[in-house]
């Protein structure tokens, strides 16, 4: 052990710059399959995540408070959203904005956090009545972003019956014009599109509420939460028909179209790690094979200083286990830096935290594994030496 050690010694510091750039190799490999596995998880639970955290059963509107639909005793909980009525939202945008699918929405700041996921941006101040949150599909289809002014006038309060009553265009707005700043850009779960027209919404403030609303025509969503989720919205879509409400869907059914349109890419994230892999292991074991070729080329020298077969095979595993160590260090940095870059799409959407992201199962076995490929690669080299030369190095 004291002649494998001074050996050791001697070669980490003659040779220390090649197993540097082989641990280098190794990290990049290794990192670029760890972070597209993670990236797959990452993928694959995002939406699962973000329905446990902002989901709703059924959507319910109605142009008055339907106080009735908390009494159905399937109901575990109800948000009930205010909705300010508004003409055409004026904008520097890149298309006009649809109206018919736009919305003005008031949710109180203790259920905020179970409806609405912020993406980009900041909450709005509660004590300012202009300052909004503007939904992804505003993003995507109008090029709304943070710093973007939407004006707008508001039907008045006194305008209830007639907007109510109103077929076709309507009567023009008398209430109080706003103008909205888009702090904030958010998801929420009936905003996803699953083959569904869009759904275009700002979330304003509680001073909004106190100010402005009660100036308006309004009405009022409700995202209801069923004890037994999708079992139970046959049953509860037909009460609320009895109730006269006439605009209602499922969450259900449009959340699980829209899981089912990203799990593919977390299943391209799990092939691309695996196509990594399979390439990284090639180029490594080209790599390390070459550098345990080089370094044999002073075996028979050491063999004739006495120096056994076994300590010289002992040297070459201890430099790889090293190397590997190293390399799968190095790996797991790289995996944890590049986690902002995943998930894309309506994943990152849904994603409640965007960041830097450690994924202990994935990348702490994947640095394990990562150790022992190297290892056994050392293994196959000495072991097809070993066929090819009969000495076994």
């Amino acid at each position: 052990m004291d002649a494998l050690g001074l050996i050791f010694r001697a070669e980490l510091r003659r040779r220390w710059r090649s197993w540097l750039a082989l641990a280098i190799l190794i990290a990049v490999v290794g990192g670029v399959v760890m972070a597209a596995a993670a990236a797959g998880r990452r993928t694959a639970t995002a939406f699962p995540t973000f329905e446990r955290t902002h989901g709703y059963d059924f959507l319910a509107f109605n142009g008055a408070p339907v106080p009735q639909l908390a009494r159905y005793p399937s109901v575990v909980s109800i948000t009930t959203a205010p909705v300010a009525y508004n003409d055409q939202p004026l904008c520097a945008c890149t298309h006009p904005i649809d109206n018919n699918n736009f919305n003005v929405v008031y949710v109180p700041p203790r259920a905020q956090s179970s409806t609405v996921n912020l993406v980009a941006g900041r909450m709005p101040d509660p004590s300012s009545p202009d300052e909004v949150l503007a939904s992804f599909t505003l993003e995507q289809d109008n090029s709304v972003h943070v710093g973007t002014v939407m004006r707008m006038r508001m039907y008045a309060a006194s305008q209830s019956e007639a907007v109510n009553n109103a077929t076709g265009a309507g009567p023009s707005p008398t209430g109080p014009f706003v103008s909205f700043h888009v702090v904030g850009i958010e998801a929420a779960i009936y905003e996803f599109k699953a083959g569904t027209t869009p759904l275009y919404d700002v979330y304003t403030t509680p001073a909004f509420a106190r100010s402005v609303l009660p100036k308006t025509t309004s009405g009022v969503i409700y995202l209801v939460k069923l004890r037994h989720g999708a079992a139970d919205v046959d049953a509860f879509k037909n009460y609320v028909k009895s109730l006269g409400i006439g605009t209602f869907t499922s969450v259900s059914t449009p959340a699980a179209l829209v899981a089912g349109s990203i799990h593919p890419q977390a299943v391209g994230w799990w092939l691309l790690a695996a196509l990594a892999a399979l390439a990284g292991a090639a180029v490594v074991g080209q790599a390390l094979s070459r550098t345990r070729r080089v370094e044999s080329d002073e075996f028979p020298i050491l063999q004739a200083l006495g120096v056994g077969r076994g300590v010289l095979v002992a040297l070459g595993m201890a430099s790889t286990l090293l190397v590997a160590l190293v390399g799968a260090a190095g790996a797991l940095a790289l995996a944890y830096a590049l986690s902002p870059f995943a998930p894309v799409g309506d994943a990152r959407l849904a994603e409640p935290s965007t960041g830097l992201s450690f994924d202990g199962p994935v990348l702490l076995l994947g640095a394990l594994a990562t150790v022992l490929v190297v290892v056994l690669i050392a293994v196959a080299i000495v072991v097809r030496n070993g066929q090819l030369s009969g000495t076994g190095l």
